[in-house]
């Protein structure tokens, strides 16, 4: 079967589809999942790899690249927050040791940026808002286990001055919906 084909564009559908909801997925998981012939999967993966939508984790581990990041930014209107987004999250998890997400503020709501780079179920959620009071996207964050309440509490203050440096960078661009 050809990768050119609407079946093998139903089948990248279905591995991007699947990535962007379980990371870390592994080429033989997602031909079982979704009765892909292996060699199609494999080819179709090469490509993704190739244009950098996805990325090759330990173990054959895949998961969703940075062009594909790009997309689900585009996909909710917020692409100009793809790189400050990242940094601004990376340094919230420095800062706090907490795992953090981003998070577009659409129905269902498409995560942006995790780290580390799966689902969280959060502590702290907070909304960033365009520069109408319009809530576009949210900052999760998941205080590590048995944090103490001034570390709960730092982590908020971290997530209100991330909230605050996104809002900055929407209000700056002037291309928030």
């Amino acid at each position: 079967m050809s990768v050119s084909g609407t079946a093998g564009v139903r089948a990248m559908a279905a591995i991007l589809a699947t990535l962007a909801e379980q990371d870390h997925q592994t080429v033989a998981g997602l031909c079982a999942r979704h009765q892909i012939p292996r060699s199609t999967a494999f080819q179709i993966v090469g490509k993704l790899l190739s244009a950098g939508f996805l990325t090759r984790q330990g173990k054959g581990r895949l998961t969703l690249g940075p062009e594909a990041v790009r997309l689900g930014y585009a996909g909710s209107d917020l692409a100009q927050l793809a790189g400050p987004g990242e940094a601004i999250l990376s340094w919230l998890r420095t800062e706090t040791g907490a795992d953090v997400a981003l998070l577009a503020n659409t129905q269902p709501a498409i995560r942006l940026v995790s780290i580390p780079d799966r689902p969280l179920a959060h502590d702290i959620e907070v909304p960033v808002c365009d520069n109408r009071g319009n809530p576009v996207a949210l900052v999760q964050v998941l205080c590590r286990k048995g944090a103490t309440r001034a570390e709960s509490a730092y982590a908020l203050h971290c997530c209100q001055r991330a909230k605050e440096s996104l809002e900055t960078y929407l209000e700056e661009t002037g291309e928030q919906s």
